[in-house]
């Protein structure tokens, strides 16, 4: 099985998790075993909480007639294992009624664990928009990890990051509705730009009732006097998210207001506004004191 490239520093992540048939010549040195069913726990920290019942009894009804061909991922926890990959395998068993079933044991440490998790749900393409965002932001959030951290690991652009984790910035209904399949992304993502909550969770409704398309919905907010974009300056693009970020983190290092503006053919320009002379003269001597170190 050829193997899907991510990001660097990470290859060895995804040797964790190859298909059974590339393992099974070497089987006692991947850790391959066989574990009672009953000692196997899901991660109740793992990405993925939605599971189609009717995909798990088909499944379930396989391996009653063919057995388990890829084994669990797992990892040591007391007395018991806990599920790192193939949770939807071990459900499929439990319902089966099957009493063991192939495992793999490996030692991760808890980052190991949420990344391994989340790159084999993502490959497998088993997440809802919601639980890919939410397996991002625990990554940022419990691992300090930066976007760009995630988005090597993932191997991903870091743009595709950071409109993911927007979507958590969504009313809870709104979330559920792009959970359940009620609206697309691209539906998702023009509401994100929706302030008024209540306002947010009316038109995704509405969008899914009249099943609009996302143009008709970006025409509905038009009308409804949504406040229009400021034009660009001549020669400037849309800014990137980072950069905003890098703005944010600008302004508490300055104590000023910063703007970066992002030219065609990738020029940047530094703009930072300073409200009197005053603070211009203590953001200089700072900046001279900060050459002198260096």
């Amino acid at each position: 099985m050829k193997k899907k490239k991510l990001g660097k520093g990470y290859d060895t992540l995804f040797e964790l998790y190859e298909d059974s048939e590339e393992r099974s010549a070497e089987s006692s040195e991947s850790g391959m075993t066989v574990l009672r069913t009953s000692s196997i726990e899901p991660d109740r920290k793992q990405p993925r909480k939605n599971f189609d019942e009717d995909a798990i009894e088909q499944l379930a009804q396989s391996l009653q007639q063919y057995g388990m061909l890829q084994p669990i991922i797992v990892r040591k926890s007391g007395d018991s294992y806990v599920i790192v990959a193939g949770e939807r395998r071990w459900r499929a068993a439990m319902k089966a009624g099957i009493k063991e079933v192939p495992a793999i044991v490996k030692e991760l440490d808890d980052l190991q664990t949420a990344q391994l998790a989340l790159i084999e749900n993502l490959q497998r393409e088993n997440l809802d928009p919601i639980e890919e965002a939410a397996g991002y932001k625990r990554l940022s959030e419990d691992f300090s990890m930066t976007q760009e951290q995630i988005a090597e690991t993932v191997s991903k652009p870091r743009s595709v990051v950071a409109n993911s984790l927007r979507l958590l910035e969504l009313p809870e209904s709104v979330q559920k509705m792009l959970s359940n399949g009620d609206i697309s992304v691209g539906h998702a993502k023009v509401l994100a730009g929706v302030a008024d909550k209540e306002k947010c969770a009316a038109l995704a409704q509405r969008a899914a009732e009249e099943k609009l398309t996302v143009r008709a919905l970006e025409t509905m907010l038009a009308a409804e006097g949504k406040e229009p974009k400021k034009p660009q300056a001549k020669g400037f693009v849309s800014k990137d998210p980072y950069v905003s970020e890098l703005e944010i983190a600008m302004k508490k290092l300055t104590g000023a207001a910063v703007k970066v503006r992002q030219q065609k053919g990738g020029a940047q320009r530094l703009e930072i506004e300073f409200k009197s002379m005053e603070e211009l003269k203590s953001f200089a001597s700072r900046l001279a004191v900060s050459t002198e170190v260096e």
